[in-house]
């Protein structure tokens, strides 16, 4: 009988070591997966903003080129001139500024 007790033992305690070992796997996978799961959803909201960061890039480096190019213009004292004329009426000795209404 001792031996039938000492085998009964044995297997007792292997299957509370099988049952520990079996939590810790089944508890690693969880979490495992849990942060897999909370990573992936992180990266998808980078790719989405990554995406929206790089379109506004592209807007600005195109209103930067277009405000590089007023710029360039302002230089000139000819576009000045102009300028001048049409929005202050500013005239050359001897021209005469006729102003016509726009129609709508």
């Amino acid at each position: 009988m001792d031996r039938q007790q000492n085998m009964e033992q044995k297997t007792k305690a292997r299957k509370r070591r099988m049952k520990l070992v079996t939590f810790v796997m089944v508890s690693f996978l969880v979490w495992a997966g849990y942060t897999w799961y909370t990573q992936a959803q992180m990266l998808d909201e980078k790719k989405e903003s990554l995406a929206e960061l790089k379109q506004q890039s592209a807007a600005l480096k195109k209103e930067q080129e277009e405000l590089q190019f007023k710029v360039e213009k302002l230089q000139d004292k000819e576009y000045i001139g102009e300028l001048a004329r049409k929005y202050y009426f500013f005239s050359k000795p001897g021209e005469i500024i006729f102003v016509v209404p726009e129609k709508e």
